[in-house]
């Protein structure tokens, strides 16, 4: 059995031991790692009171997808990055855990994607972009 300083683990660690300078000034600033949400979530950012996503941050989910955005009471609320374990990435903005507006896409075989969301969330266009800049 291996002692826990040769155990190998994958994504943020769980806890609020982060232990280095640059991780002390990071939680003084209200960031902190919590599990949130159903089993396996990881969210690594600014906090509430209730230790609920409020500000800026990471939620890292079980299948490998990684969420960067503004959280506003345990919801992505805000600007945000939502990349897939699969090599998708889409940027665009959430309201209440939703996507609404412009969504600019780059799926996993490169292809440059535009989608347009409604305010309730509802996918209303997606149109192939060709000559993308990157």
């Amino acid at each position: 059995m291996a002692d826990k300083s040769e155990e190998h683990h994958h994504g943020p660690p769980a806890g609020d031991d982060w232990g280095d300078d640059q991780s002390a000034r990071l939680r003084d600033a209200g960031y902190k790692i919590v599990r949130f949400g159903g089993p396996g979530i990881i969210y690594v950012g600014q906090v509430d009171y209730d230790d609920k996503p409020d500000g800026t941050g990471f939620m890292f989910l079980p299948n490998g997808d990684i969420h960067q955005c503004e959280f506003r009471n345990g919801r992505a609320d805000g600007k945000g990055i939502y990349m897939t374990s699969k090599g998708t990435e889409m940027a665009g903005e959430w309201r209440m855990n939703m996507r609404v507006g412009e969504f600019k896409i780059v799926d996993g075989k490169g292809v440059h994607w535009l989608e347009r969301y409604n305010d309730e969330g509802k996918k209303t266009a997606r149109k192939k972009v060709i000559n993308a800049s990157v």
